[in-house]
C-alpha cells in the first residue's frame, strides 16, 4: 500500500490526525540537529519513513516514540530505502511490534524489569515500595519504549542499540539495560529522593549524559549472572 492508497483508506479526518500527530513527534525528536545541517530536509524523510511504515504495517500503525529510533537508524544509515526495511525489521524486537496490545507489552516488560530490581537492588527496591503507588516504574516506560535514546547521546545509543539487537544473553537485553541505569544511580536516589516525582526529575536530568560503556558493562554483568549462575528467580521473570 502507498502512502495515497492509506491516505484514501483512512479517510480525511484520519489522515490528518497521524500526519499532524508524526509531523509533531518528529519536531521534537532531539537529535535531528545532529544529522545534518540541512534538518527540514532530514524532517521530511523520517515522516516519510514513518508514513511508509503506517502503510506497510496497518496493524502495528504508528506508535509516539517511533520518531526516535527512526531518527537513530537515519544517522546511521543515511539512505531512506534501507533506513525503512531496517525500522520494519527493528520494530519486532520493540513492544510496538509484539502481538498482544503495546500498553500489555510495557507492562509485561515493567513487571520483568520490578522483579529484577527486587532481586538485584533490594535497596533501591525498597525505596520505590515506598514512594512509588503500584510500584509502576513510570519512569522506565520511556526507556523501554525507544531502547533508552533519550538517556545517552546519539553516538552512545548506536553502542546501546547494537547490543540490544545482539545480545546472547536474552531478547529482552534492553532490561538488563535499565537495571543497569538503576544500579549506577541508586545510592545517589536514596539519598537525595523522596518522591517519585524526585525519581522521575533525577532521570530526566540525565538525558543525553548517561556514559554508555559504564552502563553495557553492568547490564551484561546481570546477564552474565543469570545464565552463569542459573539464579531461579531471575528464569523465573522470562518464562
Amino acid at each position: 500500500m502507498s502512502i495515497l492508497d492509506l491516505k484514501y483508506e483512512m479517510g480525511e479526518d484520519s489522515w490528518l490526525n497521524l500526519d499532524k500527530a508524526i509531523k509533531q513527534d518528529v519536531s521534537r525528536t532531539d537529535n535531528l540537529a545532529c544529522l545534518s545541517a540541512n534538518i527540514d530536509e532530514r524532517k521530511t524523510i523520517i515522516i516519510n519513513i514513518l508514513l511508509k511504515f503506517v502503510a506497510f504495517d496497518r496493524k502495528t500503525g504508528y506508535h509516539q516514540g517511533m520518531s526516535d529510533i527512526v531518527s537513530l537508524l537515519y544517522y546511521s544509515i543515511g539512505i531512506e530505502e534501507i533506513t525503512f526495511w531496517c525500522f520494519v525489521g527493528l520494530i519486532k524486537y520493540t513492544p510496538y511490534g509484539k502481538k498482544k496490545h503495546i500498553q500489555s507489552s510495557i507492562d509485561e516488560c515493567v513487571h520483568k524489569l520490578k522483579e529484577l530490581v527486587k532481586l538485584f537492588l533490594p535497596s533501591f527496591y525498597a525505596l520505590l515500595s515506598k514512594i512509588d503507588m503500584g510500584l509502576e516504574f513510570i519512569f522506565a516506560h520511556r526507556w523501554i519504549f525507544v531502547n533508552c535514546r533519550r538517556e545517552f547521546s546519539l553516538q552512545d545509543s548506536q553502542s546501546i542499540l547494537t547490543a540490544i539487537l545482539s545480545s546472547h544473553y536474552e531478547t529482552e537485553f534492553i532490561l538488563y539495560i535499565c537495571l543497569a541505569i538503576c544500579a549506577c544511580y541508586q545510592d545517589e536516589i536514596i539519598s537525595t529522593c523522596q518522591t517519585i516525582d524526585d525519581v522521575m526529575q533525577f532521570f530526566l536530568r540525565l538525558s543525553n549524559s548517561i556514559p554508555s560503556k559504564l552502563i553495557l558493562r553492568q547490564a551484561r554483568c546481570f546477564g552474565y549472572l543469570d545464565n552463569k549462575l542459573s539464579t531461579k528467580k531471575v528464569k523465573a521473570i522470562f518464562q
